[in-house]
């Protein structure tokens, strides 16, 4: 079940979770990407450097990712696409775990909107240069990450606030501060989203060793040999198949092994 304390009361303990440079990162591209947007019709190069700004911001975050603090890092929050869709699936169905930090649609918003930044520089970019200046195809490339952005941010809002309705956390206040409320004695994982399925399965029947005419022959004529009866048909009521496909003759077992080197 999915952990609902509630937001810390005064005086209760909270944890650690965002240091200080993911929250400069998280509000100074929020500015940089807004103002970007709000100047691009504007004149002069004020668009062009506020998203030169923001790409700046995306880098350093995605080198915060491998060298920063725990839930700062890629390792702590990216996962992979079917643990997305089952956090997802989970979600719809309001039964999605509590993370401490990012959760997989989180990161994945975060993914998107570092690639996009990055993106729209690098097209920005050489729009300005003489190669590409002028040229449609790219101008239309740089428009469709615009849009994507576009569609981004308002989706990662609504994630945010449907989150901390969820969880009756303000995860807002929780990147002003970087503190969260502890969490659970049982942490959740992502890996508890997994279908349940039996821990043991019974047994397979095994499958009787299936044998010719002959190989029952043969079988017979070594009962035989060993007994000394010269009456085979009085040792068939002494034999029978065990659960392992072999045969007993009298409490001699002939294994499988046997009756196909034979046959």
């Amino acid at each position: 079940m999915t952990e609902r304390t509630g937001e810390p009361a005064a005086g209760q303990q909270t944890v650690k979770v965002w240091d200080l440079p993911v929250r400069l990162f998280h509000w100074s591209f929020a500015v940089a990407a807004t103002a970007a947007w709000l100047t691009h019709d504007s004149p002069g190069p004020m668009h062009e450097w506020l998203g030169y700004a923001a790409a700046a911001l995306a880098t350093l975050r995605i080198g915060w990712g491998f060298v920063g603090t725990r839930h700062a890092r890629f390792t702590d929050f990216v996962r992979s696409p079917g643990a997305t869709w089952r956090y997802a699936a989970a979600s719809l169905r309001r039964r999605e775990p509590r993370f401490l930090g990012h959760n997989p649609l989180g990161a994945t918003m975060i993914l998107l909107l570092l690639a996009l930044s990055l993106g729209l520089a690098v097209t920005g970019y050489l729009m300005t240069t003489r190669a590409f200046f002028g040229i449609a195809w790219m101008e239309n490339i740089h428009e469709t990450f615009s849009n994507l952005f576009l569609i981004a941010v308002p989706l990662h809002i609504l994630g945010v606030v449907w989150e901390s309705v969820r969880h009756r956390e303000n995860l807002v206040k929780s990147m002003v501060t970087g503190r969260k409320r502890p969490p659970a004695a049982r942490p959740k994982r992502i890996s508890d989203l997994r279908d349940r399925r039996p821990t043991s399965f019974p047994a397979r029947p095994r499958r009787r060793l299936f044998m010719t005419g002959i190989g029952q022959k043969q079988i017979l004529e070594g009962a035989v040999n060993a007994s000394g009866d010269s009456d085979p048909s009085r040792l068939s009521s002494h034999m029978y198949t065990g659960q392992n496909g072999s045969r007993q003759v009298d409490g001699t077992q002939v294994g499988p092994n046997r009756v196909s080197s034979q046959i």
